[in-house]
């Protein structure tokens, strides 16, 4: 069957934009030429109803969905934040995270058991004999519990964080990831564009070249 001049017009216009963006200087979540096709709407955050990323996933602070130092580090909206948000009696924890009686966001026994001011307020994850927590949470080592927050996710040794959202986790050829999470080029592993696909800054939505700004 011909191509009808409508479908032709879209392939060309695809195709040229695409030829235009692998000539580009490209940069993650940084500013690109608009010409380069439209920016992509925000999945989360601020500039998306405050729509919250599933599983845990972070939200950047330029409203995109990932896991990693670049969803999950400085301007963290919500998600398994590096830095733990702030939270009280009357300013509950985004993703129905547990508000520890220090105010401090997270899962696991340290957020969610005695004190705890609003959130589930329970915990009965565990990750003994090497299991997966649900839902990206952190295994901590010490004592194979399931939990979020810098209580769970901290990097040290085999007391600290084994699986699951860790922070800031190093990953090499000869060293994957858990729970199949992407080795970035900087050796880094994560969950998103930035970490599992060219350099993160270009995509395709919906058949149009779209940028991450």
């Amino acid at each position: 069957m011909a191509m009808t001049t409508t479908k032709l017009q879209q392939v060309v216009v695809l195709s040229t934009l695409l030829a235009a963006a692998a000539l580009a200087p490209l940069t993650v979540h940084g500013a690109v030429d608009i010409n380069l096709g439209v920016p992509c709407p925000k999945q989360c955050g601020r500039e998306a109803n405050n729509t919250v990323c599933g599983d845990n996933h972070c939200c950047s602070g330029d409203g995109f969905c990932g896991l990693g130092g670049n969803y999950c580090g400085s301007g963290c909206q919500s998600g398994a934040c590096f830095t733990n948000n702030r939270c009280s009696e009357t300013s509950p924890c985004p993703n129905n995270q547990c508000c520890s009686v220090y105010g401090y966001c997270g899962f696991g026994q340290d957020y969610c058991g005695s004190g705890c001011r609003n959130g589930p307020c329970r915990d009965d994850h565990s990750c003994e004999g090497g299991k997966l927590c649900p839902s990206n949470l952190c295994c901590r080592g010490k004592d194979k519990k399931c939990g979020l927050g810098g209580n769970y996710c901290s990097i040290n040794g085999d007391q600290g964080c084994l699986s699951g959202a860790c922070y800031d986790q190093r990953c090499s050829s000869a060293k994957p990831c858990s729970n199949g999470y992407c080795c970035s080029v900087h050796g880094y592993c994560g969950v998103g564009r930035a970490y599992c696909g060219g350099d993160g800054s270009l995509t395709l939505l919906n058949g149009l070249v779209c940028v991450l700004s």
